[in-house]
């Protein structure tokens, strides 16, 4: 704890050291070579301002695409505004690669299935797969999970923002023992501090009470200087004791292979559609009898494309077709069609039927929408978080209709207020563009399925010009 006591500000927080903690013995192995860490910052490339976000992204990109294996972590599990979130990240590279998250993409997140959360028993059998070809996680992967294989793992990325606590950040890029490259390239970015933190309360036992007391002292000190004061000079330290050797940012900037880097500007987080050539016959031809066809990116998109088109365009327009592309909408109409045929029966049907809620509809959603509290038990086995919310009100039905379509169907509209209802506030919830468009767009796909079952193909017998003249 003596490096808590060199930054730590007396001033600004009124609290004790309490304990005492020796370093007893170092268990680095002989061999152990000091890991470097790089820091990625933005710069100007062929006259182009960079983003640190951006370079970030783009060396990962690079790397995974000359066929490295890599170890990411990303402190926030999910966001709904950008990528940069574990999930959020592991969605992205599945789109830009065309993996899926669970094979190739490997995701750790305090959300995540118990069936993959349970690989984090023993990761040596199952990252080493050569199916596996990048593990993105925040700090559920921390003390206990090494991934001690040498000669699998190419290199470690890690984005650092200040809100996490450097020990959970230099904790959670180690585990990976053995990376071929000793270099850990990372980027940070800076957040808002909260000031001091909850107070700890020791457990209130005779026999634990005092060596309880001591312990959370040391973990509440270690918390309160890690939000008061320098998150540089913490970092430092964190970096020293973690046997860490820092350097400036490499002078190279990875140049995206021509395929990833035409996936890269036909869109922020996707391929859109008008940015996609038509391929031409003789392409697909080759493709579908081939079976060692590798296409380039942009054939293969092509391709992808005149597929979906066969899927769609015989109930959907060009316009409908482009948008349900752009939106991802495929996952959300598998969703949709278990929605309305197989779980016709889930009790959040019967929240929409007590709240009079018209899915999809261009209508303001009904700000006095609740659960009853008869249905919260029923809930809660599909949403975790119902168990643990008091009142179950507009905002928690937004949160289960985006966690069960996978979308965020609703949101919260910051351009009204919150309104008042006996004392309490609400606020506005609406249906989002993409949301209600989506809806829509199912709506009118499913139609026109329904429709041509209940009318009648007429069978055409066509002749040739010989055989019309007989």
């Amino acid at each position: 704890m003596e490096f808590i006591s060199a930054v730590y500000k007396p001033t600004k927080i009124n609290e004790h050291l309490a304990g005492h903690v020796n370093v007893v013995r170092n268990t680095l192995p002989e061999d152990f070579q000091p890991r470097v860490m790089s820091k990625l910052t933005g710069r100007h490339v062929n006259g182009e301002a960079v983003s640190d976000e951006t370079f970030f992204k783009m060396n990962i990109l690079n790397d995974l695409s000359q066929g490295k294996k890599l170890y990411v972590f990303i402190p926030r599990k999910v966001d709904n505004k950008g990528i940069w979130s574990v999930q959020s990240f592991g969605e992205y590279l599945a789109r830009q690669f065309d993996w899926t998250i669970g094979k190739q993409i490997k995701v750790y997140h305090g959300d995540r299935p118990q069936h993959e959360l349970k690989e984090l028993i023993d990761p040596d059998s199952v990252w080493a797969s050569d199916e596996v070809r990048v593990v993105v996680a925040n700090t559920k992967l921390t003390v206990g999970v090494n991934f001690s294989l040498r000669n699998v793992f190419d290199k470690v990325y890690a984005r650092y923002e200040d809100w996490v606590a450097p020990r959970d950040f230099f904790q959670a890029i180690y585990r990976i023992r053995h990376p071929k490259d000793n270099e850990i390239v990372y980027m940070s970015t800076q957040g808002q501090k909260n000031g001091l933190t909850t107070r700890l309360k020791p457990i209130d036992i005779s026999e634990v009470r005092e060596m309880h007391s001591a312990i959370i002292k040391n973990a509440q000190l270690e918390m309160d200087m890690n939000e008061s004061a320098s998150s540089a000079s913490v970092f430092e330290v964190f970096r020293k004791m973690a046997c860490i050797n820092i350097r400036a940012g490499p002078d190279y900037f990875y140049d995206l292979n021509p395929g990833l880097k035409a996936v890269e500007e036909c869109g922020a987080l996707t391929c859109l559609w008008k940015n996609i050539d038509e391929v031409e016959e003789e392409v697909l031809e080759h493709h579908f009898n081939t079976d060692d066809d590798e296409p380039s990116w942009e054939t293969w998109l092509g391709i992808r494309k005149f597929m979906f088109k066969g899927h769609y365009g015989k109930y959907l327009g060009e316009d409908d077709m482009a948008a349900l592309w752009n939106y991802r909408g495929k996952d959300f109409f598998d969703q949709c069609s278990k929605f309305y045929k197989s779980d016709k029966n889930h009790v959040l049907h019967k929240v929409i039927a007590h709240n009079a809620i018209k899915i999809g509809e261009d209508e303001d959603f009904p700000v006095t929408a609740h659960v009853p509290e008869h249905l919260r038990l029923a809930l809660s086995s599909d949403f975790k978080q119902v168990a643990l919310l008091k009142s179950l009100n507009a905002t928690t039905i937004m949160k289960m209709f985006n966690v069960y379509f996978g979308k965020r169907v609703l949101e919260q509209d910051s351009n009204k207020h919150r309104v008042w209802i006996e004392r309490k506030p609400y606020p506005n919830i609406k249906w989002t563009d993409e949301g209600a468009d989506l809806f829509r767009l199912y709506h009118l796909y499913t139609t026109g399925i329904e429709e041509e079952k209940q009318g009648k193909t007429a069978f055409v017998l066509e002749l040739s010009e010989e055989e019309d003249e007989e």
